[in-house]
């Protein structure tokens, strides 16, 4: 793995321009498809016949 790493650490830094490029392309891509994406689903989720229950009663008096 320390082998891997150093290989990727010098190919990153003898081809930083080519680096940096292939970041910038990633993350507008990454942008585009975040664009792309569908809008997230309605909250307004109801059954019919299916009220909610009564709300306790609260006295006036705090304990």
């Amino acid at each position: 793995m320390a082998t891997f790493l150093s290989r990727l650490g010098r190919f990153s830094y003898r081809r930083r321009w080519l680096v940096a490029l292939l970041w910038v392309v990633l993350l507008v891509g990454a942008g585009v498809l975040a664009g792309r994406a569908p809008a997230a689903p309605p909250n307004d989720f109801s059954m019919p016949g299916t009220e909610a229950p009564p709300r306790p009663v609260r006295s006036s008096s705090r304990c």
